[in-house]
Parts: structure tokens; C-alpha cells; sequence
């Protein structure tokens, strides 16, 4: 395994309006895809195709205000969330601080004149997150596969870093624009791993599972996110065949959506029916037996990959602990 790890910061110079407390991947996704097509680099190629997961863009989860001024250290300074009394909350891993605390959500009125009356032509209120805020940015590139769009995507940061990106509702009347404040990038190839008998796995994106034609059960079965391990073992060329037992679990009820992708070739659109795992539930499991192979690859995926489907918009993010 060869991937290229770029973290950053980014922070919001305007108000912003989208349906998530944060942008998340899709968000960062589709606007580091419009540079790519007005710039014409070859890496525009793998935006269209929601399941190619070479170019994966994670979250940009918040980052503690307290904890700004010292060196990005990544999971350890995000608000990262968790499951209270059946509602999603925030909190930063470090210092214990709320999300809530350090950024908030107002209501804009918003008026559009008719020039020719000289009069109020419709007049409509948005939802926007108004207080300035820094978010992470984290976009993994599969190196093995995609080797060739590594240039592209160091041309991608650079106009970033100069221009900043755009999102959210209104980003073309000056809404939504986020700078760039600094990035690293670097290459893994190897990845460490501790020695623990049990562990818990932290969902911090949102997990999309395909149902095929129908919508499963909404109850959370271990056994299936266990057979999700198992496949991805072969990708990583990991060995792992059902190491681990369920100890306990923290969930609140899944939800079922269904997603609409457009075949433009055949000017056509198709529903897919998910079922959707929330951020912040958690799942704490036993491993059986000496083997080791079970920590690798929960490393390899809370590094380079994550859990269920459409990866590449940074859904099924985990954090192991």
C-alpha cells in the first residue's frame, strides 16, 4: 500500500449555508472538482464516478479554537462526535470543549429588488453559519492506482492556497468562501500498530451501506460491519476472518435515504437505496486470539480508507481507540 496524505486547515472568510453543521466531503469534493474542470487537468476524470474511492476528500470536522494555536495534530484536535442521550454532539478529544460553544448558526433574511417597479421582488430567509471557524482538510490520494494525478493534485492545492475554495448555497454571490491556511503533505507506505485486546471503533463520518433493491433492517448488525472488515482485508491484502466478538455498542436509530446518480452518457438517473449509519456511534469489540492482523487493518482503513460505500466522498471515516 502506497497512498499520499495531505492535512490542512482551512477557515470560512464569509458566512456559509449548508443542510450539515460542517462541510463535509461531498462539499470539499465538488468544489476541488470545478478547479479541476476550469483548469483542465486530467484528474477531473475521477469526480464524476461517486464510487471511484483513488481520490478520497474526508470531512472537514471543526477544529478546537482552544486548541488553534498549537501544532495541527490532527484527530486530536477535532471536535470529534459522540452519541449523548440519542443525539449526535461534538467535543474535542483533547481539551473536552463543545462544539456548540465555538460556532453558530443564525437565520439571513435575504431581499432581491425588481429594478424596473423599484420594489421588493421576493424576499426569503436562509439558514448560515456565521461565526468564523477552522475546519480540517484531508484528501487521500491511492498513489498504486493513481500515480499519474499526483501533480494534478499538488496544481489543485496550490490555486487553493492562492484563491481559497467556495461552498454551500449562494457561493457565487459571495457566500461560502474558505481560505487555505497551510498544508502537509506526505507519502505512507508502512503503518505502526499498538497491542491492545480490545478496542472500540468511532464512526466520524457519516457510513453509507447499499441495500440492493430494497432497505434493510434498521437494527445495526455486528456480523455485517464484521463482513465489511473482512472484504477490505482482501484490498489490503490483510488476512482477518472473524477475530473479533462484540462487547458493547453505542447507536442511535439508522436511517434509511435514497440517492439519486445521473448517467449523463445515457441522460438517464438512477435511485439507490442506502441505509445510513450516523457519526458518533461507536462499537467496542474483543479480538480472539494472538493474531495482530485485526489492528493492522483497522489502522490501514482509519488511515487510507473507511467503512461501508462511496468512500471517496469521505463517508465511513473511523477513529480507533
Amino acid at each position: 500500500m502506497r497512498y499520499l496524505l495531505i492535512e490542512g486547515i482551512i477557515r470560512n472568510k464569509e458566512i456559509f449555508s449548508i443542510y450539515e453543521p460542517y462541510p463535509v466531503g461531498r462539499h470539499i469534493r465538488g468544489a476541488f472538482g470545478w478547479i479541476a474542470k476550469d483548469m483542465g487537468l486530467g484528474i477531473k476524470e475521477l469526480f464524476p464516478d461517486l464510487n471511484n474511492d483513488i481520490l478520497i476528500f474526508r470531512d472537514g470536522i471543526p477544529i478546537c479554537r482552544k486548541e488553534r494555536w498549537r501544532p495541527f495534530s490532527g484527530k486530536k484536535t477535532l471536535y470529534l462526535p459522540f452519541i449523548d442521550g440519542g443525539r449526535i454532539k461534538y467535543r474535542c478529544s483533547s481539551c473536552g470543549d463543545f462544539f456548540s460553544q465555538g460556532f453558530h448558526r443564525t437565520e439571513i433574511s435575504r431581499i432581491q429588488l425588481d429594478r424596473k417597479k423599484g420594489s421588493v421582488n421576493s424576499f426569503r430567509r436562509i439558514e448560515a453559519f456565521h461565526r468564523e471557524a477552522i475546519f480540517r482538510l484531508s484528501i487521500i490520494l491511492d498513489i498504486e492506482r493513481g500515480e499519474r494525478f499526483v501533480e494534478d493534485l499538488f496544481s489543485m492545492m496550490s490555486f487553493v492556497k492562492e484563491f481559497g475554495i467556495n461552498i454551500g448555497k449562494r457561493h457565487q454571490k459571495g457566500m461560502g468562501h474558505f481560505i487555505l491556511e497551510e498544508f502537509d503533505a506526505k507519502i505512507m507506505e508502512d503503518i505502526e500498530i499498538g497491542e491492545k485486546d480490545e478496542f472500540t471503533i468511532n464512526f466520524i463520518s457519516d457510513a453509507y451501506i447499499r441495500n440492493g433493491d430494497g432497505f434493510l433492517d434498521l437494527k445495526i448488525k455486528t456480523d455485517k460491519i464484521i463482513g465489511m472488515m473482512e472484504r477490505l482485508g482482501n484490498r489490503f491484502k490483510i488476512d482477518f476472518r472473524g477475530e473479533i466478538e462484540e462487547i458493547s455498542k453505542t447507536l442511535i436509530e439508522p436511517r434509511n435515504i435514497t440517492m439519486i446518480q445521473v448517467i449523463e452518457d445515457e441522460n438517464r438517473f438512477i435511485r439507490i437505496p442506502l441505509n445510513v449509519l450516523s457519526r458518533g456511534i461507536s462499537i467496542r469489540f474483543k479480538r480472539r486470539g494472538n493474531s495482530r492482523n485485526i489492528l493492522k487493518l483497522l489502522k490501514a482503513i482509519e488511515l487510507f480508507y473507511g467503512l461501508g460505500d462511496y468512500i471517496g466522498l469521505g463517508l465511513g471515516e473511523i477513529y480507533v481507540n
